[in-house]
């Protein structure tokens, strides 16, 4: 194309200079480009201008991925300043006025491109310049995997998820997912992203890890299968327990009466204590606030060793435990002896040479058992059984004489009975009367004797005054 300045050129060129303009917009029209400034020219500028001055046109980018913008500047030395541009060159016709630079789209397919930039000031000067669109990336396949560490846990739980980016280079983030909620991202470093998770309530975990990549053009993005995390509830830890036994009293005397008391410790222990003497059980009582009781009665004399076995609710929230053993001696009650009393009967109460007499000793005191021991003086005359409360004693032949008899109670067991003498009794024992047989005596002669007469003197008997009254 040429064009020419209206102070040097005649009338006749200015058709000339239309008829240009008009193939120019038919160009346009026939071949518009899109997103360039506006088409103008049609043919090299040095047509219609001479040769002057030059230009140089740099990229804002050697080399551009298809369908990439970009600017190309052009500085014109020599001249007058420019006052218009033309770049051409593969099917691109871009014109302007005296701007410095031009807005470019690098073509779709890769390769080298070279333009062709005119610039003019009166005077036209060119240059070129390349551009290399590079082949559009193939976006790397990336495979994502997730490991959860532990496998399973108990609440509250932690777990580890662990997501593994294959694809070298993939660069990007990983989004973690419980079922649809998103659990936040983590960056990819070296392949791998990780995200932890606390205090997880007891429940069924869906965990998922989804690599989202810087660059789509470059990495593919990628899932993982599904991983199951299961928390469950935490096992509750027995609470230890221990189990101290008293018994109450220390000693006893039979029948006697016992008070057995555990005491549990072990915070809210609950349960029941079983209380055994020796192997045998005596029952069980529940336990409230730490202790549990048994009371024991009429026990017999004897030694009794107890034992306390605490009997948990629930074995999995407190422990068993057994009390050392306590012994308990029920000794047999001390007797009160009856107090007894022993009275002598003889009979007959008196009686002739050679005589026999009946001892009879009647003991009081309910039950008394025992032997009655006689004694004329001190001297024992032996023992006879207590039957029904009476002992008796036969004595024969007895001399004459006087016999002071006692009887002395002596028990079987003189912690039931006391001991009781008698009062004394006395027999007397006579002579037997003797027999004289008839005498014959011869009359006596006694002289008379005479007496002579006494004689009384009178007595003389005074008189009595009675005073009046």
């Amino acid at each position: 194309m040429k064009i020419y300045s209206l102070k040097k050129k005649t009338i006749p060129k200015i058709a000339v200079l239309a008829t240009g303009l008009t193939a120019a917009l038919l160009a346009v029209t026939i071949s518009p480009q899109a997103a360039q400034a506006h088409v103008g020219y049609t043919q090299s500028c040095d047509g219609c201008h001479s040769a002057g001055g030059s230009v140089k046109a740099t990229p804002s980018s050697a080399t551009l991925a298809p369908g990439a913008s970009y600017t190309v500047a052009f500085a014109y030395t020599g001249g007058g300043g420019a006052s218009g541009f033309w770049i051409s060159g593969n099917g691109v016709n871009v014109t302007g006025g005296s701007a410095t630079s031009a807005s470019m789209t690098a073509p779709a397919t890769a390769g080298p491109y070279t333009y062709t930039v005119w610039v003019r000031s009166g005077v036209t000067a060119s240059t070129t310049y390349t551009i290399n669109v590079a082949a559009a990336p193939v976006a790397v396949t990336t495979t994502t995997a997730l490991a959860v560490s532990p496998t399973a846990g108990v609440a509250p739980a932690t777990a580890n998820l662990t997501a593994t980016v294959t694809g070298a280079g993939a660069a990007g983030t990983v989004e973690f997912f419980n079922g649809t909620t998103s659990l936040g991202t983590s960056p990819v470093a070296s392949g791998v992203a990780a995200k932890s998770l606390t205090g997880l309530a007891v429940g069924t975990y869906s965990y998922s890890a989804k690599f989202i990549p810087t660059n789509a053009t470059l990495f593919t993005s990628s899932t993982s299968t599904v991983k199951t995390f299961v928390v469950t509830a935490p096992v509750p830890v027995a609470v230890t327990t221990t189990t101290a036994l008293a018994v109450s009293p220390a000693t006893a005397v039979a029948p006697a009466n016992a008070t057995l008391t555990a005491t549990v410790t072990g915070a809210g222990a609950a349960g029941t204590v079983q209380f055994f003497s020796g192997t045998t059980s005596l029952g069980t009582s529940p336990v409230v606030a730490g202790v549990a009781t048994k009371a024991l009665t009429g026990l017999a004399a004897g030694t009794y060793t107890y034992t306390a076995n605490f009997i948990p609710t629930s074995a999995a929230a407190f422990t068993p435990s057994t009390s050392t053993a306590k012994t308990l001696v029920v000794t047999a009650p001390v007797p009160v002896a009856v107090t007894t009393t022993t009275a002598l009967a003889v009979s007959p109460a008196t009686a002739v040479a050679p005589a026999n007499a009946t001892l009879t000793a009647t003991v009081t005191g309910a039950g008394a058992a025992g032997t009655v021991q006689f004694f004329n003086g001190a001297t024992s005359l032996g023992t006879s059984p207590v039957v029904s409360g009476v002992a008796t004693k036969s004595l024969t032949g007895l001399a004459a004489g006087s016999y002071s008899y006692t009887a002395k109670f002596i028990p079987t067991n003189a912690a039931l009975f006391t001991t009781s003498t008698s009062t004394a009794k006395t027999l007397v024992v006579t002579v037997p009367p003797t027999t004289i047989p008839p005498t014959t005596i011869p009359p006596t002669t006694i002289p008379p004797t005479t007496v002579p007469p006494t004689t009384v003197p009178p007595t003389t008997v005074p008189p009595t005054t009675v005073p009046p009254t």
